[in-house]
């Protein structure tokens, strides 16, 4: 089973995009984001919900561990999106701008 992550799951971005992915595919997602309280609805036999801060490393690199892919939707900034793609390299996971 595909496991991927969506960083920034509470944005408006991504609150389109995971439903289509629960809809269309068969994925198990991680739910990565700072306010876990903005998720309406998470389906818990394929989403785990994970709270943390996109900019922060560790946190970061620990999250994406076991995952074959992960979207970015959470970017606001250059030092952030850098962080974000040092821990995807981190975890050997194909990056892209």
């Amino acid at each position: 089973m595909t496991k991927i992550a969506i960083l920034g799951a509470a944005g408006q971005i991504a609150q389109l995009v995971e439903p289509m992915l629960l809809k269309k595919t068969d994925v198990d997602m991680v739910l990565y984001l700072r306010h876990p309280n903005k998720l309406h609805q998470v389906d818990e036999s394929r989403e785990e919900i994970i709270k943390g801060d996109a900019s922060n490393f560790n946190e970061l690199k620990a999250a994406l561990a076991d995952k074959e892919e992960a979207l970015n939707l959470s970017i606001s900034s250059f030092r952030k999106e850098l962080g974000v793609l040092l821990s995807m390299a981190t975890a050997a996971m194909p990056c892209s701008l």
